[in-house]
């Protein structure tokens, strides 16, 4: 449901200066990304995924925001995952409602930027850390590392 909600409309409107910024950088090959954000704030972990998602999908509107799209899927899915395991169902589910129809959600779905997918990455380190200490699982333990080390990597630095 998620993936439907987040996808319609998604290449409504024409991009914007901040979205021509992403795509133009994405246009690079992943391995020289680091290198031409040097000189700028941006972590280099989106773009280099967004160059594999234009090499995959190509350089629609659709195809460069198809990324932000997951990254708000990821954050609602989560519900299924360890919300679920801390909350227990009801409360995943509600979790899972309130996420997908927050408009900021859903406004940062629809741009070829960064912010769906780091507030993806850095809830999901909050929920696997809370999961790591409370219940002590190497999986929890990794995933937590994993999400930190990708929340760290997306996030502006100003």
């Amino acid at each position: 449901m998620a993936a439907v909600v987040y996808t319609v409309g998604i290449s409504h409107e024409s991009i914007w200066y901040d979205e021509a910024y992403s795509s133009v950088i994405a246009g690079y090959l992943p391995w020289q990304i680091p290198a031409q954000l040097i000189v700028d704030n941006h972590p280099p972990l989106y773009y280099i995924l967004l160059s594999l998602v234009r090499m995959v999908l190509g350089n629609s509107v659709w195809a460069l925001r198809s990324l932000s799209v997951a990254g708000a899927v990821g954050l609602v899915a989560l519900g299924a995952g360890p919300v679920r395991r801390i909350l227990g169902n009801r409360n995943a589910f509600l979790y899972a409602i309130v996420v997908l129809f927050t408009p900021a959600v859903l406004i940062y779905a629809h741009e070829a930027r960064m912010y769906s997918l780091a507030i993806c990455a850095v809830t999901a380190g909050a929920l696997y850390g809370y999961l790591a200490v409370t219940e002590n699982r190497k999986q929890d333990w990794v995933l937590f590392g994993v999400a930190t080390l990708a929340g760290a990597t997306c996030i502006i630095m100003d």
